[in-house]
Order: C-alpha cells, then structure tokens, then sequence
C-alpha cells in the first residue's frame, strides 16, 4: 500500500476500506464524510492522474481545512453540502450514476469533539451547540428549551439507548422550569450526573445522552436514510458503497436499508458484500476512536 500523508485524525479501518472500494486509477469516487481528509488522501494515493474524487461535509471549518490541505490536488473536488444532497450535487458535476465507489464514514470527526465551543464533547465545557453545519438555527440548548419532556424520552431511549432516559429527561425539564439549564455543556453534565445516572464500563454517564441529543439536533437518522439511498443511486451498476457505522441505532438503519433494497422489487438493487467487519485488535489499540466500528458493504446490480 503506497505511503499515506501523516494525519492528526486517523482514518478508521482504511486497509478494509480500500480492499472493499477496490479503486481503479481512472474511477470516479465519493467521500460522503470528508472530516479532516483522512480517507480521501486513501482514494487520492490510489487514483490515477485521470481518477476523481468528490468530498462532501456540512461543516464549513471541514472544508476551509481541506481547501488548504489539497490546495494543489486536482483531482479532488470539495462539495459543502450534507451527503444527503448527494444525488442533486453529483447531478450538476455530471458523474451521477457514473460513480465507482462511495465511501461514508458516519459519526462526529475528532477535530469537533476536541473543540470546545463546537458542544459536542462531555469532557471539556463549552456552549451547548452540537450543530455539524453552523449555518442551521436550532442549537442543542436551544432544542433542550423547547422539547417536551415525552419527546424527550423518546429521543434519549431510541437514539441514545439511555435506559435511565425518563429520569434524565425529568431532570432536564426541572432544570429548565427552576431556570438551572444553561448554554453549558458542563451544566447538562452535571444535571445527569446529579440525577442518579451511573456510569457503564468505559462510558461516561452523559455519554447517551449527548449521543442521542447530537442526533436529533442533527437529523442524523433522516440524513443517514436519505445519504444511503442517495450514495445507491449515484453508483453504476457494479459500484461500492462502503459505509462504517459506530453505534446501535446507526447499526440498524444500515441493516433496515440493506434489506429493503435486496428484494426483487425494490427499485434499486443492491447486493451486501460479506458480513460486517469489525476492526482488528491492533487496530483498536493504536486507534480508540474504531473500537466500536462497522464496515458494511454494497454492490449495485441490476
């Protein structure tokens, strides 16, 4: 495998990545997650001078990032925009359809967990934001001031898998009511903790909740199931769509949609290459971040 740029954030799972996207040097891919670059400078080391990638994020800083990294990359075109848009923006460029692979790398990127104000992260405080695409209104406070608290349940119990989510949410809308929720991700820290949540072997006990929170404020299961069919039907017959998922409810969306598109009937068909492919132990031990990885794999057919 030739020699990858040296990245902060690592790409996870790449030898299973390029074994299932199989590049050809003249192919046409998509990287529906750019993130900081990591599994697209994969494709590019791959690629040949006539090959081309296209990128997608939502999250400007993602892009401004990449518009640096590859300034000189020709064969790389960055698409601002979330891959749910796939379909439309490939649309104008002239390659849906025509595309060999696509990769989808689902879940937050390590630069905006690391980064305070973003909101995303437990362990550092800052605004409660959660917002992938700053340029959207409804932030996580936001979101937390208006829910009710039967929604809310809901959205920690399913998207979260919080079994402890009645009681988080009541704590949630005391706060709200007595006027102790803050724009702070440290305060609906402490509200969870301070509820009775304990913590499980390696989660911290706000873990599912800022999970499930990070989801509904993002769309992620309506994004998700629109992305896929989207990256589906942007491939030719015999294309790849590689997607890594990292947690339950990602998980199913996955296999519901593989399901749905192996009948006969479905108006566009796939076929699922072997069975999900978790990560390998010493990949696990130099990469955290894939402990909890999934690759699944599709083919296009007729």
């Amino acid at each position: 495998m030739k020699k990858t740029k040296s990245f902060s954030h690592l790409p996870v799972m790449a030898d299973e990545c390029l074994q299932w996207l199989q590049i050809q040097p003249q192919g046409v891919y998509v990287d529906a997650t750019f993130g900081r670059g990591g599994h697209s400078q994969l494709v590019l080391d791959h690629l040949g001078p006539e090959g081309a990638l296209y990128a997608f994020d939502q999250d400007e800083s993602a892009i401004q990032h990449g518009l640096s990294q590859f300034k000189n990359e020709k064969r790389l075109t960055l698409i601002h925009a979330n891959f749910e848009h796939m379909e439309q923006e490939l649309s104008a460029k002239e390659v849906f359809g025509h595309v060999d692979g696509v990769l989808m790398d689902i879940g937050v990127s390590s630069p905006q967990l690391d980064e305070a104000e973003r909101g995303f992260s437990f362990m550092r405080d800052g605004p409660l934001d959660m917002r992938m695409d700053r340029s959207q209104k409804l932030t996580a406070f936001q979101y937390l001031l208006t829910v009710s608290e039967v929604e809310l349940v809901r959205v920690l119990s399913d998207y979260g898998e919080e079994r402890y989510s009645k009681r988080v949410a009541k704590a949630i809308v005391r706060a709200r009511g007595d006027k102790l929720l803050k724009d702070s991700t440290q305060c609906l820290v402490d509200i969870i903790v301070g509820c009775g949540v304990r913590r499980d072997r390696h989660k911290h006990p706000a873990t599912r909740t800022f999970q499930a929170l990070r989801i509904a404020v993002n769309r992620e299961v309506e994004v998700l199931e629109k992305g896929l069919l989207s990256g589906l039907r942007s491939l030719k017959v015999g294309g790849r769509l590689v997607v890594i998922s990292f947690h339950g409810l990602e998980h199913r969306v996955i296999k519901g949609f593989i399901r749905a598109f192996k009948k006969a009937d479905a108006p566009y068909r796939l076929k699922q290459l072997g069975k999900a492919i978790a990560p390998s132990y010493h990949e696990v031990k130099n990469n955290p971040r894939a402990r909890s990885a999934y690759i699944r794999v599709m083919e296009r057919v007729e």
